[in-house]
């Protein structure tokens, strides 16, 4: 996170979860983005407080977003 926050990084994508998750710490947001085809998990994840976990969900989705130079925007 210290190289993130030098580099001017403000979203982190990545996986692999069986659900969906928005964590935030410092700025940057943190976006989990798989789940949305396979076996869900039934069970509501551990460690959300030490994540800083601002939103999950246990169901099948689709996450897409359009990317420019400053501005994200979620579809």
């Amino acid at each position: 996170m210290p190289l993130y926050r030098r580099s001017g990084v403000r979203l982190v994508l990545s996986g692999h979860e069986h659900n969906f998750q928005h964590s935030e710490q410092g700025g940057i947001h943190y976006f989990f983005v798989t789940g949305s085809a396979g076996k869900l998990r039934s069970g509501i994840p551990k460690g959300f407080a030490s994540a800083r976990t601002i939103g999950w969900a246990r169901a099948a989705h689709f996450r897409g977003a359009e990317i420019a130079a400053t501005t994200l925007i979620e579809l």
